[in-house]
């Protein structure tokens, strides 16, 4: 069933069906604002009822059951608020705004078809109209000729039998008679012309009123289509809401299980109550027994005589105050007496005292990380006593060893340019060659992290103190039970501790070889916790990757003085006499430069590489861009495609999938909206096209900035079509979108093993915070860096940023990224997780991304393609070595 087939000739039928279906698009849509308009009064009103009920303060002290039942309706209500906020952001961005761009677009479609379809038949109507009048008229003309003929017949007869007609008479019929005939004879041919003119109109109705209709019937079921669309969307956002509800009841009501009486009585006693030992009493001790205590260290003399209980509790107390005087004064700059350091190293002989004084160590990481060079002498020392007490006690508490690995990676000080850190000093302790003690606290390090995650997940509304106090409270109400708990993890979660694992054993193998186990045991580390947590092959290999890069880290140091000389052979050995010419390249005009290329031959061939090379970091003026890309693109002998004809096949049906036009729709109206020489229609075209072109990879979102970046800089279309071209296939983009992202995970080693080199400072920080590539340079390399304009990179930056990876390939986008790095270490070293990936989605300072400050440091910063592809050699050998492993 069509419309060609079946109503070719009801168009008014058509037509209006159209003009129903425009008006249900307009109160659709008037229905989806009214709606998001519903959930943005919904999340005022939410907002304003949380305000008005008040909880007492009891910031700092213990919470009882019933006040955590009543913050986690509070805190249902400020979350019920935020979903209502991101359903009306939803809906506006999701729903609405791609309904108006496809409403639009359907008027115009339909009143265009609409028209050319009433004109072709007004054009019919009028031609057969002409032609009937013309058939009339020579018809009847005929007929009056042939009574006219008759006539003069009859007067002959008459005439020939002697009747009284004359001659005159005669010859007056007759030559009506011939008057008629040549008209009739005349309105023939006219009859005959008018049949070909509507013959020809028939032709024209019998070719161009199918394709109409096709096209009415497409917008038709591309209306009908976008709205089920639409409702789709709407159900999904409608979900996210039920389900917000779902949820906040569902823990509401956990909470207000857990409420009991007896449990809050407790809790207010352990709140108030001072400690849990007497007051210690006042007694007389003189002064010589004061200094005698002192230099013996035996702090019992002042207490007079008590039982061991109390003995031992005091001496604890002054443990405890001796190490938090010692340590607070060590980070004040005052350095402890020799008595009070003995003592404390007297105390480093316990676990507990072990435990007491890393606690107060670790407590300072908030206050102070650098250190001067004594206290920096002083905190290594102990540390190290620390390890050694360990050792000889044989304490394998994973937890000291962690919080020692940790601190000693933490606090630094400054030698010349770079940073020591304390881990520098411990390097050597024999307790890092413990692989059984470095796997156990790598299992209890995931076993927290997953933990944590797990409570988080299953109480999302219940953060920090409230999130306890919820999990104390149900462990000691045996009679509460959590549904939730006995239901399965869902795969969400399973994926989420998946990445948890890989994360911390990521971080963990910088750490094994930071503090000096050989590599093949640190890979026998990982490989077995991988077995152990069932971690799939893939990241398996991209850790051995990783590990196996921060390996080669020293290495690359220790060879950097003989690979630079080398640099330079090889340089001598490629330019030549030229050689002159390239190291004063760079301080020549352009003009001075196409002088230079006339001198010889020689100088010709190196100079024209070298002109690109100057024109590409200098910057190609913005008027020029298009010509002078379009040059280079033309200089790798790429063919010209047949763009027109390909956006016809791409437009037929079946030849995009409805999955990628939809996601090309929304898409193409999200991309440069600031921008008033983009036209969404130019875009999509572009990327229904290639979608076409290349089926293999089809499209993946990221490649709308792409593809509108090169229609901002093409002269036209067609152009801008083979420059997207060339760049998935010549420069190799295409794989980066493909399935798996392997190009993008190649990137993501690369670009960590060019970190470590580079700016091994900030490596270290990223790998202590566990910070990896893929969480801030994802879209660095697939929107080659356009996504992020104009905020915060200028239009002009990017555009810098894109003559330099037109002529040097992939190595100009690591370099631009170190740069950025480079730009922003001294900010990011002094930051935690949070707040570097924060950084990283705000960059509070836009002047690194000025297009002469950054482009001069990115080309400073030395990388090779014969690096690039070492380090590609490198990743496929660990990667095969690890999926042919066991595990």
């Amino acid at each position: 069933m069509s419309f060609a087939v079946e109503l070719w000739d009801n168009l008014e039928a058509i037509t209006q069906r159209g003009k129903d279906g425009l008006r249900t698009l307009n109160e659709v849509t008037i229905f989806f604002k009214d709606f998001a308009a519903v959930s943005e009064t919904s999340c005022k009103m939410m907002t304003k009822v949380g305000s008005r009920m008040q909880v007492e303060d009891l910031e700092g002290g213990l919470m009882g059951t019933i006040h955590a039942a009543l913050f986690s309706l509070l805190k249902g209500s400020s979350d019920l608020s935020a979903t209502y906020s991101l359903v009306s952001r939803h809906m506006r961005q999701d729903v609405i705004e791609p309904l108006e761009i496809f409403t639009a677009h359907f008027e115009e479609t339909q009143r265009s078809l609409t028209a050319e379809a009433s004109k072709i038949l007004r054009d019919l109507a009028t031609v057969r109209n002409q032609c009937g009048k013309v058939q009339s008229k020579f018809y009847a003309t005929c007929r009056d000729a042939d009574l006219a003929e008759q006539s003069v017949e009859e007067a002959a007869a008459t005439f020939a039998l002697g009747s009284d007609v004359s001659s005159s008479q005669y010859q007056k019929l007759a030559t009506k008679a011939m008057s008629l005939r040549s008209e009739a004879e005349q309105l023939d041919l006219e009859y005959q012309h008018a049949v070909e003119a509507c013959r020809a109109m028939w032709q024209c109705f019998d070719t161009e009123m199918p394709r109409i209709h096709e096209n009415l019937q497409h917008n038709e079921e591309s209306r009908i289509s976008f709205i089920k669309f639409s409702v789709e969307k709407f159900v999904r956002v409608q979900s996210l809401l039920m389900n917000t509800v779902k949820q906040q009841i569902d823990e509401l009501s956990a909470a207000i299980l857990n409420v009991n009486s007896k449990i809050d009585v407790r809790v207010f006693c352990d709140e108030k109550r001072q400690n849990n030992s007497r007051p210690i009493r006042e007694e007389y001790v003189p002064y010589q027994g004061r200094r005698a205590s002192q230099k013996s260290g035996n702090f019992n003399l002042n207490l007079g005589h008590r039982d061991s209980v109390g003995s031992a509790s005091s001496l604890k107390t002054h443990q405890w105050a001796l190490m938090h005087d010692v340590v607070a004064n060590l980070f004040n700059s005052r350095l402890p007496n020799q008595a009070d350091l003995a003592q404390l190293r007297s105390y480093l002989h316990t676990y507990a005292g072990r435990r007491v004084f890393l606690e107060e160590l670790n407590q300072q990481r908030s206050t102070q990380l650098q250190l001067s060079e004594e206290i920096f002498d002083l905190v290594s020392l102990m540390l190290k006593e620390v390890l050694s007490r360990m050792v000889e006690e044989n304490d394998r508490d994973v937890g000291l060893f962690r919080v020692v690995m940790i601190l000693a990676q933490t606090f630094y000080r400054d030698v010349g340019d770079r940073r020591q850190y304390v881990q520098a000093r411990l390097n050597s302790h024999e307790i890092w060659k413990d692989r059984t003690l470095w796997e156990a606290t790598i299992m209890d390090s995931i076993r927290v992290r997953v933990q944590q995650a797990r409570l988080k997940a299953h109480r999302p509304s219940t953060q920090g103190w409230l999130g306890q106090m919820l999990e104390w409270t149900k462990a000691m109400n045996p009679n509460t039970t959590n549904e939730e708990e006995s239901t399965q993890d869902q795969p969400d979660s399973s994926s989420m501790e998946k990445n948890i694992v890989f994360a911390q054993l990521g971080s963990f193998a910088f750490h094994m070889l930071n503090f000096g186990l050989p590599t093949e045991e640190a890979s026998q580390v990982l490989l077995q916790c991988c077995t152990k947590e069932e971690l799939d092959k893939e990241r398996t290999w991209m850790l051995l990757a990783e590990l196996e890069a921060n390996r080669r880290d020293a290495e690359e140091e220790q060879n950097s003085v003989k690979r630079s000389l080398r640099q330079r052979e090889k340089e001598r050995k490629r330019f030549g006499g030229s050689l002159p010419l390239s190291l004063a390249i760079s301080f020549l005009s352009v003009s001075s430069i196409g002088s230079l290329v006339l001198v010889s031959r020689s100088w010709r061939a190196t100079g024209e590489r070298l002109l690109l090379k100057v024109l590409s970091r200098r910057g190609v003026a913005e008027s020029e861009r298009s010509r002078v890309w379009g040059g280079w693109i033309r200089k790798q002998e790429r063919r010209r495609l047949d763009y027109d004809a390909i956006v016809e096949r791409s437009g037929y049906e079946g030849a995009v999938s409805d999955d990628a036009d939809e996601t090309i729709l929304l898409d193409a109206g999200r991309c440069f909206p600031h921008e008033p020489r983009m036209y969404p229609q130019e875009l999509i075209r572009l990327l229904r096209a290639y979608a076409y072109f290349d089926s293999t990879v089809g499209y993946c979102q990221g490649m709308n900035f792409i593809g509108g970046w090169c229609l901002l800089h093409s002269a036209n279309e067609r152009d801008a079509f083979d420059l997207f071209v060339c760049l998935m296939e010549n420069y190799d983009l295409k794989n980066v979108f493909n399935t798996g992202f392997s190009k993008l995970k190649l990137f993501y080693f690369q670009l960590d093993r060019l970190l470590g080199m580079l700016l091994p400072d900030l490596h270290k920080h990223f790998k202590t915070q566990m910070i990896t590539a893929s969480q801030f340079a994802s879209s660095w390399f697939i929107t080659l860096f356009s996504n992020m304009v104009p905020k915060p990179i200028p239009e002009e930056t990017v555009g810098r940023i894109w003559d330099m990876f037109l002529l040097d390939g992939w190595k100009a986008i690591f370099r631009v990224t170190l740069a950025i790095l480079a730009e922003s270490e001294s900010a990011l070293l002094d930051m935690n997780f949070e707040e570097i990936l924060l950084y990283f989605s705000a960059f509070p300072d836009a002047s690194i991304f000025d297009a002469e400050r950054l482009t001069n440091r990115a080309i400073s910063i030395k990388i090779t393609s014969s690096t690039l592809r070492r380090l590609e050699v490198e990743y496929d050998n660990v990667r095969s070595r690890a999926l042919q492993s066991p595990s």
